[in-house]
C-alpha cells in the first residue's frame, strides 16, 4: 500500500531525498509514512520546523481540490497524533510523580541523617535504602525534558494537521 507524506507530496521529493534531509534512513522514513514507526526526536523536530516554515507559503498558493480520501487520511493522522499526545501526557505525569517521590525520599533520608536522635544503625540503613531505591535525579530530569520536548513536537504536528484539515474541509 503506497502512502505518501503530505510534506513529501508538497515538495515532490523521493523517500530517499526526504530521509537525507531529516538525517534518517529511507526505510525509517518509509515506515513513518505507513504509520508503523516514529521518527527519531531530532528528525521529528526538524520536520515540524520545516512544515512550520512552509506553512505560509502553502496557504498562499491555490491548492488543488482535495479528495474525500485526503480528508479522511488527514483526520486519521490527526487522531493518531492526538492519541500519542494523550499517551505522552500520561507518561509525563507519571515521570513527574516519580520525581516528586524521589524528592520526598531525598528529604526523608536527609532528615534521618541530620537528626542525632535518628542516627542509629537502623535509621541510617533506612535512609540509605530510600536513596538507593530512588531513580537517579539526572535520569528523571532527562526523561522529563525528553517527554516535554516530545509533547511540544506533537502539539505542533497537531496544530498543522488541524489547519490542514480545516483547509481541506473548506475546499471540498
Amino acid at each position: 500500500m503506497k502512502k505518501q507524506h503530505p510534506f513529501r507530496t508538497m515538495l515532490g521529493l523521493t523517500q530517499q531525498e526526504i530521509a537525507m534531509l531529516l538525517g534518517v534512513s529511507r526505510s525509517q522514513w518509509a515506515m513513518h509514512e505507513l504509520g508503523q514507526r516514529d521518527l527519531p526526536l531530532e528528525a521529528q523536530q526538524l520536520l515540524a520546523e520545516m512544515l512550520t516554515a512552509l506553512q505560509p507559503v502553502v496557504t498562499q498558493r491555490k491548492a488543488p481540490v482535495p479528495s474525500l480520501k485526503q480528508l479522511k487520511e488527514t483526520q486519521r493522522r490527526l487522531n493518531r497524533v492526538q492519541e500519542r499526545l494523550v499517551h505522552f501526557e500520561r507518561q509525563l505525569a507519571k515521570t513527574q510523580e516519580q520525581e516528586r517521590c524521589q524528592e520526598n525520599r531525598r528529604r526523608l533520608a536527609e532528615y534521618f541523617s541530620s537528626h542525632k536522635k535518628h542516627q542509629t544503625h537502623r535509621a541510617t540503613g533506612v535512609a540509605n535504602l530510600l536513596l538507593l531505591q530512588a531513580p537517579k535525579p539526572d535520569e528523571t530530569v532527562a526523561q522529563l525534558a525528553h517527554q516535554q520536548h516530545r509533547l511540544e513536537i506533537l502539539g505542533l504536528e497537531e496544530k498543522i494537521l488541524k489547519a490542514t484539515l480545516k483547509q481541506l474541509e473548506r475546499q471540498l
